[in-house]
């Protein structure tokens, strides 16, 4: 049996081009896995972004003009939370989130293997996800501080 007529055939069947040995495709594939895992975490980190800023520009003004119009003293994390939708609505806000929502494109763009942009992304995404606890406590703290515990 001829050892070089073996050698061909699983070429042709395991790796598009002869010249190279199926091992060195395989490692290739291996070193693209950091991207793919980068842009899963990547993605996530747009949605919990994309859900933050949204409910600042537009689920916060609705209850602040609700309790405006109520009259109601808001606690500390309500009063917060709509300073912090004010200042993410003022053009000064607006510009910072653009900034960063590119930042992180031109971020994933240019380092997207890179371990510490992963573990970058990952800690974004989960203060993101902590970002709705706290919104949900501050609501909370306000119906319970007006009308006595819930």
């Amino acid at each position: 049996m001829n050892v070089r007529a073996n050698d061909a055939s699983l070429r042709s069947r395991w790796d598009v081009s002869t010249d190279a040995p199926p091992r060195l495709r395989i490692e290739s594939v291996a070193a693209a896995k950091p991207r793919v895992v980068s842009g899963w975490l990547y993605g996530f980190w747009l949605a919990t972004s994309v859900a933050v800023w949204a409910t600042l520009f537009f689920i916060l003004p609705a209850f602040e003009t609700m309790f405006l119009e109520c009259g109601l003293v808001l606690p500390a994390p309500m009063d917060a939370l709509i300073y912090l939708s004010q200042a993410a609505r003022s053009p000064l806000g607006v510009v910072a989130s653009l900034a960063v929502l590119a930042g992180s494109v031109g971020a994933f763009l240019r380092l997207g293997d890179r371990k510490a942009l992963r573990w970058c992304f990952g800690v974004l995404a989960l203060l993101g996800i902590l970002f709705f606890p706290f919104a949900l406590m501050a609501l909370r703290a306000t119906l319970s501080f007006q009308s006595g515990p819930l």
